[in-house]
């Protein structure tokens, strides 16, 4: 449990024996991280390469509903990188660089689909997004093709 543990605390006071708590270095977080997201670009990327096509065509409502997902699975791979990014001692310089480049992008890819321009939003996804995104794998420790 990592969220509301005071409330369940106070309010089974009386039938507590024993609290343990546990705890992870800095160094297994990042690896447990790096390792999830290394499992989660290899479904995370196809999948967005696919997403992107839908755009280059009329989107319809069940396009839209995976590219909702897509932003979902951006917003965790972009907090996953600040994470490991914000423990990392010294600064991780491939997370940096990624975190670098990928804001342009996502800004660019927030304006497009405000303006409307689904052409633009599948060449982003597809020219920029994925190849910033494609070297995390290597991070990860995640060969393509695996």
């Amino acid at each position: 449990m990592y969220t509301g543990y005071e409330s369940v605390i106070v309010n089974n006071y009386n039938n507590i024996d024993k609290i343990e708590i546990m705890t992870k270095g800095y160094e297994e977080s990042i690896c447990e991280t790096l390792q999830e997201m290394g499992l989660y670009l290899k479904v995370f990327i196809p999948r967005s390469l696919i997403i992107a096509d839908y755009f280059f065509g009329e989107v319809s409502e069940e396009a839209w509903g995976e590219f909702s997902k897509f932003i979902d699975g951006l917003n965790w791979i972009i907090s996953s990188l600040e994470f490991i990014q914000t423990i990392s001692d010294p600064c991780n310089d491939a997370v940096e660089l990624v975190l670098r480049k990928l804001e342009p992008v996502v800004a660019n890819l927030e304006q497009s689909i405000r303006n409307g321009d689904h052409v633009d939003v599948a060449d982003l996804i597809k020219y920029e997004l994925i190849p910033i995104i494609e070297p995390l794998q290597q991070i990860c420790g995640i060969q393509q093709g695996d």
